[in-house]
């Protein structure tokens, strides 16, 4: 059975970016599959378009290279929500890898940096529930 012409140009996008992405992190294959526990030729098969990561690599993927799926299957749609989707994510895994017991203060710290700025740009905007 031959695979769609959607689903041959999804893999195409998905090994140039994967490539692209491991590149930008400065890794070889062999440091990458060290990462996700597959071997070296696993890595150089989904770069070359002859076989794809099933569903929980590709989650890992997109976490170890801060994209979303969509970016990681090569949507280079950019939008301004897009963009901020992406920030967002970024942000809620960085914080989430915060120990627990540290992660109410840096919230804190960044609710008050959020709040200073926007009060200096006159755009005053707090979401703290005790402002009421």
């Amino acid at each position: 059975m031959q695979a769609s012409p959607q689903a041959t140009e999804t893999m195409k996008k998905f090994s140039q970016k994967l490539k692209k992405l491991r590149k930008e992190a400065n890794m070889n294959q062999h440091e990458l599959g060290d990462k996700l526990n597959v071997s070296q030729s696993t890595i150089a098969s989904w770069e070359t378009e002859l076989r794809i990561p099933d569903v929980l690599t590709l989650n890992k993927l997109a976490e170890l290279f801060n994209v979303t799926l969509d970016e990681l299957l090569g949507d280079d749609k950019t939008t301004d929500k897009n963009h901020t989707d992406r920030d967002v994510l970024i942000l809620t895994r960085r914080i989430s890898s915060v120990p627990d017991e540290d992660r109410e203060f840096l919230l804190n710290t960044l609710n008050s940096s959020i709040d200073m700025y926007l009060k200096a740009k006159g755009r005053g905007f707090s979401n703290n529930s005790e402002d009421g």
